[in-house]
């Protein structure tokens, strides 16, 4: 399954790729924003978790990615986007909780002048979760940690404000679910592994991130 999800999305980002190309010898129109592409993006959000077996994780994400559009004569482009996601609601009963989400997706963009520009895209998830339990010494068998490989889809939406011809400003939100695990618990009495579609792990994200005017793709693509 995780194959499949793999493959998939490169095939979408190949697609998109050649989609994106500008036809060689035509001349280049202008360009509706400061940037074909955009790179170097960072930012923080954060990140409300509902998971099967457990109650609300609130958790506080560290991102990377963005929206790259390989053309300014096409609206369309990829979103990436990493999230480290450290957990500071709801992990009492825990002694380690953390959730690394990816997304790839087909992106696009409506830019209502030079300056604002909504952005969104729709796509593939994948996270990893990892939960280390606390002992209770009273229980007949003691969880060790809980690790999840999960898939899933995710959708984003979001502002993207041009400080300047470099800099920008982008604000949005992020959600994910996920519908299939493969993973398993860890117990005193062995290993407990669980493959299932009857599953859901839910994150909405909101999220500011600051990035850079940057065509560092044009030289590849």
């Amino acid at each position: 399954m995780l194959r499949k999800c793999l493959v998939l999305m490169l095939l979408v980002s190949a697609g998109f790729a050649v989609f994106a190309e500008e036809p060689e010898g035509e001349p280049a129109d202008e360009p509706t924003g400061f940037a074909e592409s955009y790179s170097g993006i960072i930012g923080v959000s954060y990140n409300n978790i509902f998971e099967k077996e457990c109650d609300y994780l609130g958790a506080v994400g560290i991102n990377f990615g963005g929206y790259t559009f390989f053309s300014h004569k096409y609206n369309i482009g990829m979103f990436t986007l990493t999230s480290l996601n450290f957990i500071v609601i709801g992990g009492d009963a825990y002694d380690g909780a953390f959730l690394y989400d990816q997304t790839l997706a087909p992106a696009f963009r409506f830019p209502f002048d030079k300056k604002l520009e909504l952005l969104f895209a729709l796509g593939p998830h994948l996270s990893i979760f990892n939960l280390t339990h606390k002992e209770d010494p009273a229980a007949a068998v003691q969880k060790i940690s809980t690790y999840k490989i999960n898939v899933g889809a995710s959708g984003d939406l979001s502002l993207k404000y041009n400080i300047d011809r470099v800099l920008y400003i982008e604000i949005g939100v992020n959600a994910t679910y996920d519908f299939f695990t493969s993973g398993g618990t860890s117990m005193t009495d062995g290993y407990h592994k669980e493959v299932t579609f009857d599953y859901y792990l839910v994150g909405i994200k909101p999220r500011v991130m600051l990035g850079t005017n940057a065509r560092v793709f044009s030289g590849l693509l």
